[in-house]
């Protein structure tokens, strides 16, 4: 049995929630689609809900 000390923060991938919660946490980050995915969610963000 091995262990490791990770430092920052971990996410679960365990279930479609947790995969989701991944994905918005990391996508923004990546240089191509980063940028598009910051204007979606500010746009998202300004509409009211349904």
């Amino acid at each position: 049995m091995s262990g490791q000390v990770i430092e920052g923060q971990w996410y679960d991938t365990g279930n479609p929630l947790a995969y989701l919660t991944t994905q918005f946490a990391a996508a923004p980050a990546d240089p191509e689609y980063g940028p598009h995915l910051r204007r979606l969610a500010q746009e998202v963000g300004e509409t009211p809900p349904a």
